[in-house]
């Protein structure tokens, strides 16, 4: 099968499990930039046997996701972008608290679920003819679900 066409990044979609129930999920709005960095820790299993030469292996493998846009807010109601404003309300958790379920769906439909820890997420402020940035930085925790 053949690989057809080059997929723009703004045709992926993010979306974060609501807190009502763990089926339902609110997008994040206004995004438009992300990254998605992987990680690995590696174990050294180096001892006298290895005849000077480095022996290990990856113990664990992690993502760090990063998401950047504009910040969204009603500004009759102040009303926030529920997708944002979960991640912002999680970022601020302690404990099992802080873990919430997300989601990853490429524009061809394939979606990666997995559970994330909210390490930051934040209006990042602009200058004077900016919109106002929003930016969140999450860790996955635990493994990918691809469906």
């Amino acid at each position: 099968m053949a690989v057809s066409k080059k997929i723009p990044a703004k045709d992926w979609k993010f979306e974060v499990d609501d807190g009502t129930d763990t089926d339902t999920f609110a997008e994040v709005k206004g995004l438009n930039t992300f990254s998605i960095e992987p990680s690995s820790n590696r174990t050294d299993v180096t001892d006298f046997d290895s005849n000077g030469d480095e022996e290990g292996y990856i113990s664990t493998r992690g993502k760090a996701i990063t998401l950047e846009g504009n910040y969204l807010e009603d500004t009759s109601t102040g009303d926030r972008d529920p997708g944002q404003e979960r991640i912002e309300a999680v970022g601020e958790l302690t404990g099992a608290d802080s873990i919430v379920s997300f989601r990853i769906t490429s524009p061809g439909g394939t979606t990666y679920t997995f559970d994330v820890t909210v390490d930051s997420a934040f209006a990042t402020g602009g200058g004077h003819q900016d919109n106002t940035a929003w930016t969140a930085n999450l860790t996955r925790s635990g493994s990918t679900t691809k469906a």
